[in-house]
């Protein structure tokens, strides 16, 4: 309210940031917007802001005057520490400090003392930011610079992780210096797994940093392109990437890129592009023996997604033969878990839980972040674990895919895990929580600009229908037509059209939802899926029961007018006879 009072509107997300940094002190935030006061903007519809940039210099002034009470080795320590952040490891301070924790220790206590630090875990942390601004502030853009290059040299001279000592060598950084873009591009690896969006905010920096002329430009660019996609970017990764193919930078990246624009037009719903890709990497003389194997993967997407599962059973054959050969365990992984899929269509269910299975043990076995997530091995298991009538033990297995994801800092394949969880709840009878998930991945489908939307939206509409709500059924079926209308790919064949059809029948239209269902069963028959039959044999069953039977109302309810018609027929024929006698009466 004081804030909102003092700026003349409600505060914006500058404006809001800066008051955050007075850490709730009242006599910090007042001493802000004082300061603020002339450069505080209002938007015309209620709100007020601040450029963003740095503290104004009279604010500034004011709180490193409230400093001058504590000693000068105080201050100056405070000063050191402002560099490495709003937290800081004791031991961090002593390494870029050159001096043991023992000398730290008195200046630390008075700072501690004085309210300018706390104990946060087992780090120290700035109690307001607006503190450790103005002291950073106050330090020379040189000075800074250089004790931000110095700090990430001792650091790593100290061994610590690749991410803290990059941060410090951003900082500091300037345009060519081979240093601080190789610790860049070390973090962002490390990263990767973790966080791709934050692995790609660390090579674009790398890659300002690096000249035009470099050598290393080519080999960071073709990183940045795969970090991209993976990142969520895909329009810019994809741009890059092909522009890094073009310029053939960096030769020995052909393979990465290659399989990153697969992957990517996969989920963009670019189906065909995807698959020139795989087989352009596949037949590649430059590309490694373990990108020809997940090259072959990608490939064998084609007749599996078209479901010409003798196809697809002869080049998940071989993409397993070449994973094994390369020693790929994260492709292995990957063709087991397709295996089993071509199985689960044949309704051969017993031997797509073996086939899982096997690909779990592969993806435990090598423990990678990359088996996990090329294959999404727990999350198929528990989807196949549910077709053999043991829903809990599937949601056991997703769980424990879940686990490992969140401890490996798997962010993406968690997400992931939405799309598949609603399969198990359902046919554990957990409808709601089912259609929460699905709700999950439809929106996540959405911010990540994913394709993978049909099934889930089929599979939502089917609940919604039988739980009679029929409007969000009807908009989901909607979205779902239009999807596929737009090239979106369909894994469960026939399920929209399985969807529409218990919504016709809610409707009251009983030939319509025949009709439509009775089309699901002739496309899965004939592109030879038995499995989607398992779903729609007893609804057609109970449609073409109610159909017969409303056949035979309507023979009877025939019967019954032909019956009311000779009735009147005979009713006319006595008014006839009638009218006759009454004439005889009168002319007699």
């Amino acid at each position: 309210a004081l804030a909102a009072d003092r700026a003349g509107g409600a505060p914006g997300a500058n404006l809001r940031a800066r008051i955050a940094a007075c850490g709730g002190n009242p006599l910090y935030v007042e001493l802000l917007l004082t300061a603020l006061a002339g450069s505080i903007a209002l938007d015309g519809r209620g709100g007020a802001d601040v450029a963003d940039g740095p503290l104004p210099a009279s604010l500034a002034a004011t709180v490193r005057d409230r400093l001058r009470p504590l000693g000068a080795e105080t201050v100056e320590l405070l000063g050191l520490a402002s560099v490495l952040g709003g937290e800081f490891a004791v031991a961090d301070l002593a390494t870029v400090s050159g001096r043991p924790v023992t000398e730290l220790w008195p200046p630390l206590r008075e700072a501690l003392a004085a309210g300018l630090l706390s104990e946060r875990g087992e780090r120290l942390a700035f109690g307001h930011d607006l503190v450790r601004e103005a002291l950073y502030d106050d330090l020379p853009r040189s000075v800074r610079e250089g004790l931000h290059l110095d700090a990430g040299r001792a650091l790593a001279a100290a061994g610590a992780d690749a991410p803290t000592v990059a941060e410090q060598f951003l900082r500091g950084a300037r345009r060519g210096d081979p240093e601080v873009v190789g610790w860049l591009e070390r973090a962002a690896r490390e990263t990767a797994a973790r966080s791709a969006g934050v692995a790609a905010e660390l090579l674009e920096a790398a890659l300002e940093l690096t000249a035009p002329e470099a050598p290393a430009r080519g080999r960071i660019e073709a990183e940045l392109a795969v970090t991209l996609i993976a990142a969520g970017r895909r329009p810019e990764g994809e741009a890059l990437a092909r522009q890094s193919l073009a310029r053939d930078g960096w030769p020995e990246a052909e393979g990465a890129l290659r399989l990153a624009l697969a992957r990517s037009m996969v989920e963009r719903g670019h189906f065909a592009e995807a698959l020139g890709e795989a087989a352009t990497a596949a037949a590649s003389d430059g590309v490694r023996p373990r990108e020809r194997a997940e090259a072959l993967a990608w490939a064998a997407m084609g007749p599996l997604l078209g479901h010409d599962l003798d196809a697809a059973e002869v080049e998940i054959a071989r993409a397993l033969e070449a994973a094994r050969n390369a020693g790929a365990a994260h492709v292995a992984a990957l063709s087991l878990s397709r295996a089993g899929h071509v199985a689960g269509f044949r309704g051969d269910f017993l031997a797509q839980e073996r086939l899982l299975g096997e690909a779990v043990a592969v993806a435990e076995a090598d423990g990678s972040r990359e088996s996990l997530h090329a294959s999404h091995a727990h999350y198929n298991q528990g989807m196949a674990l549910a077709d053999v009538d043991r829903p809990l033990a599937g949601l056991a297995a997703l769980a424990a895919g879940r686990r490992l994801c969140e401890r490996l800092g798997m962010e993406e394949t968690l997400r992931n895990s939405h799309h598949y969880a609603g399969y198990p709840l359902t046919c554990a009878g957990r409808w709601e929580e089912a259609i929460a998930d699905l709700e999950t991945a439809q929106t996540l489908s959405e911010e990540a600009q994913l394709t993978w939307t049909v099934d889930v939206l089929a599979a939502r509409a089917l609940l919604q229908v039988r739980r009679d709500e029929l409007e969000p059924a009807r908009a989901a079926i909607a979205a779902a037509s239009a999807a596929r209308a737009a090239g979106a790919l369909e894994f469960r064949l026939g399920w929209t059209d399985w969807a529409r059809a218990l919504l016709a029948e809610a409707d009251g239209d009983l030939p319509g939802a025949t009709a439509l269902l009775w089309s699901a069963w002739e496309r899965a028959t004939a592109a030879g899926i038995p499995a989607e039959l398992r779903f729609f044999a007893p609804e057609l069953a109970r449609l073409l029961a109610a159909a017969a039977n409303a056949g035979a109302a309507d023979a009877n309810a025939g019967a019954a007018d032909a019956n009311c018609g000779a009735a009147d027929a005979n009713a006319g024929a006595a008014d006839a006879n009638a009218g006759a006698a009454d004439a005889n009466c009168g002319a007699a």
